[in-house]
């Protein structure tokens, strides 16, 4: 797969009147690739808003994270949420090593056809 990357800079300015310029890689070409083919228009979409809400979350709680707590501190606990994220990653996420993109799907889709056959199957004991 020959995915072409695009970096976009950035430019802001912050409170003190500083000019921030960054550099920040382009993830959307490479997250429409990760969802199976039937949700990639919703699933790409729900999480670039999630994206969107846990930066909105992080730039309105840093600044007075860093009032109350210090930089120090602040950046221990980013640091420590990272560092559980990780973990709990590494347990959760399934291996691709050597596997294509086609493999991985046709797993999740029968995982997910397994799931709601299972499903309907509880529902019908209910009722």
């Amino acid at each position: 797969m020959n995915t072409k990357s695009t970096f976009i800079f950035e430019q802001s300015t912050d409170c003190s009147n500083k000019k921030n310029v960054t550099l920040r890689k382009d993830f959307t070409a490479i997250k429409r690739q990760i969802y199976p083919t039937v949700i990639r228009d919703v699933g790409s979409g729900m999480s670039g808003i999630f994206g969107c809400f846990i930066t909105f979350g992080i730039i309105t709680i840093s600044p007075l994270m860093i009032d109350k707590l210090g930089i120090p501190l602040t950046f221990s606990m980013y640091a420590v949420i990272v560092f559980v994220g990780s973990i709990i990653l590494y347990f959760i996420m399934p291996e691709t090593n050597n596997i294509t993109l086609q493999q991985i799907e046709d797993k999740i889709m029968n995982e997910a056809h397994t799931n709601l056959i299972n499903c309907e199957l509880k529902m019908k004991e209910f009722s």
